[in-house]
């Protein structure tokens, strides 16, 4: 269902953003992983997020971070999130480790 409602939209590209447990799944699913997308998702199909004191994932955390840094497009503020994801500590178990799937010629803008 997912899947038809993105392929349906007429649009130039699609940033999908992933931010729940296990959500390394839908970076994996096949109906989704088409022409001009990025799929990003806060931890690998096989574990649980990490979470932030703020009772955020730390991706979301770290990516929101670097929105407010001035990070412009959603390629720049995943490769500034991804590797603070993999060192934060939660205390709950391993870190998690962000995916993405990028088919989106050049860079997706999503800030301005």
């Amino acid at each position: 269902m997912l899947a038809k409602i993105f392929n349906r939209m007429k649009v130039k590209g699609i940033c999908m953003i992933f931010d729940t447990c296990y959500s390394g799944s839908f970076v994996l699913y096949p109906p989704l992983r088409k022409e001009n997308r990025v799929i990003m998702s806060a931890c690998a199909s096989y574990e649980p997020a990490s979470i932030f004191p703020d009772a955020l994932t730390a991706f979301f955390h770290f990516f929101y971070e670097a929105l407010k840094k001035g990070y412009k497009t959603a390629e720049e503020a995943f490769e500034y999130a991804k590797p603070k994801v993999e060192e934060y500590d939660d205390g709950l178990g391993p870190p998690s480790h962000p995916q993405i799937y990028d088919s989106y010629p050049g860079n997706m803008v999503i800030a301005k």
